[in-house]
C-alpha cells in the first residue's frame, strides 16, 4: 500500500507537547449560519479554521467568502464534494461534474484539501461499490493540481480501507479520519488509528455522541472517542482537528466547552 504523501502542515498545529490551549476547526453544516455569518460565528466561538461546501458560497461568491475568512483569520481548511452521496454510483457523469465543480470552488478558495463523503448511496458495502469509488478517486486525483489532496470520509473497517488504499495507489489520496464514526458503524475506531497512520491527514474530525452522531460532549459519549483520541495522538497524528458537533442552536459556550475537553483528552 502507497501511503499518501502529507499534506502541508496547517497554520493551526502546535507542537504535540503539553500545553494549554489548541487551536481547532470546525464543520460550517454544524453552524447556526451558512456562508459569511457562520465564518463569523465560528470565529467568535474560536475556531481558527473551518471545514466547507458549496452551500457555504453565497451571492458574493468565492472572493467574497474567502475575503471575510482571511479577515477574521479563520483559514478554509478543506471542502466537501456534499452532492455526491445523493448523486450515487449510478450516474457517474453527474458525479464526475460535482467532483470537477468541487474543485475548481477549492481552487478559487485557495484550498488543496477536497474530500468525498461514502455515506447513504455511496458507502461502500462491497466489492462493486469499492470499485466504483475507487474510480471516482481515481477521477478527482486526475483532474486536481498537483498539490491538492483528495481524501475520504467513509464506514469501513481497516482490512476494508487497506484495500481502498491499495486499489487507489496514490500518495495523494487520503482518510479524512473521523473519531466517532467507525465505532458507530461497528468497527474499532481506535484500531483503525493505529494500524493506518499514514493514510490519516491532514485532518481529523471530532464528535460524540450517545446513540447517535454528535449529540454528546467530547469524551462523555458512549463510542470509545476518548480511547480513539488517545490512538490517532499516539499514532503521531500531527494535522488540525476540526470538530463536528452539532452547534446549530448557536450556543457559543457549548463550542467552547468542546475546545476544552479535546484540549483535556489531548493532555492525558
Amino acid at each position: 500500500m502507497t501511503e499518501p504523501r502529507s499534506a502541508r502542515p496547517t497554520e493551526t498545529e502546535l507542537p504535540d507537547a503539553d500545553v494549554d490551549r489548541r487551536d481547532y476547526g470546525v464543520t460550517t453544516w454544524m453552524l447556526p449560519e451558512r456562508g459569511e455569518a457562520g465564518l463569523r460565528w465560528a470565529a467568535e466561538a474560536g475556531f481558527v479554521l473551518v471545514h466547507l461546501d458549496p452551500n457555504d458560497i453565497r451571492e458574493g461568491g468565492a472572493r467574497s467568502y474567502a475575503a471575510e475568512a482571511e479577515s477574521l483569520g479563520v483559514a478554509l481548511g478543506g471542502v466537501s464534494a456534499d452532492s455526491i452521496p445523493s448523486i450515487g454510483f449510478n450516474d457517474v457523469r453527474a458525479a464526475h461534474a460535482a467532483i470537477t465543480d468541487t474543485l475548481s470552488l477549492a481552487g478559487e478558495l485557495g484550498v488543496d484539501f477536497v474530500y468525498l463523503p461514502a455515506f447513504g448511496p455511496t458507502e461502500i458495502v462491497d466489492e462493486a461499490t469499492l470499485e466504483a469509488m475507487t474510480g471516482l478517486i481515481g477521477f478527482a486525483l486526475a483532474h486536481s493540481a498537483p498539490s491538492t489532496v483528495i481524501g475520504i470520509e467513509c464506514t469501513i473497517s481497516a482490512t476494508e480501507l487497506r484495500r481502498l488504499f491499495d486499489a487507489v495507489d496514490d500518495p495523494r489520496f487520503a482518510q479524512l479520519f473521523d473519531v466517532q464514526n467507525p465505532a458507530f458503524w461497528g468497527h474499532d475506531a481506535a484500531a483503525i488509528a493505529r494500524d493506518l497512520p499514514g493514510t490519516i491527514g491532514p485532518f481529523v474530525h471530532v464528535k460524540d455522541g450517545v446513540k447517535g452522531l454528535g449529540n454528546a460532549r467530547i469524551g462523555e459519549g458512549t463510542y470509545g472517542v476518548r480511547e480513539t483520541v488517545a490512538a490517532v495522538k499516539a499514532a503521531g497524528f500531527v494535522g488540525t482537528y476540526v470538530l463536528e458537533s452539532n452547534y446549530q442552536n448557536g450556543d457559543l459556550e457549548l463550542a467552547r466547552t468542546d475546545q476544552r475537553l479535546l484540549d483535556e483528552l489531548l493532555r492525558s
